[in-house]
């Protein structure tokens, strides 16, 4: 059973800028990721990621890579770039980027989880959100409610 990892009120760490600069992208696995290397990439970006006081969640399968990251604005677009360049990626697309005035993610430095192994619905209905999403001419705002209802998702899907 899914660890429980919703609802998380909204956070502010100490230094944090006045406001909190949110990004999401989606983008397609170049290769199949195995769970090990998930765990391990996991790990690691938890560490990096404390240290920048980046806060953030990935949810991948076989199709889509999805992920929130929010921060200080300049180090969340340095980190950003380290991960389009990084092989595992391809097509990324930036969705939504917007300032909030608080941590939507609460204390996660790096939460993964994956729909690979869910009910057929289940990754159904996560392809459908990511395709609509990543085609979308325009970057969207990352609302509150957008962000809850990755927050959901994440609760339904397997922790690594």
């Amino acid at each position: 059973m899914p660890t429980v990892v919703s609802p998380s009120p909204p956070l502010r760490f100490p230094g944090d800028p006045a406001e909190i600069f949110s990004l999401a992208y989606a983008s397609r696995p170049s290769r199949v990721l195995q769970g090990p290397e998930m765990q391990s990439l996991e790990r690691q970006s938890a560490i990096n990621n404390k240290v920048l006081k980046i806060t953030g969640l990935l949810i991948w399968d076989d199709e889509w890579i999805v992920q929130i990251l929010e921060g200080e604005e300049e180090e969340v677009r340095r980190l950003l770039e380290k991960i389009e360049a990084d092989d595992r990626h391809r097509d990324l697309r930036v969705f939504a980027e917007n300032f909030t005035p608080a941590r939507r993610l609460g204390e996660w430095n790096m939460v993964f989880r994956t729909v690979r192994y869910q009910a057929p619905k289940m990754r159904d209905s996560y392809r459908g959100l990511v395709e609509s999403l990543a085609d979308t001419p325009l970057k969207l705002e990352l609302s509150d409610d957008r962000v809850a209802s990755f927050r959901r998702m994440a609760d339904l899907c397997e922790a690594l």
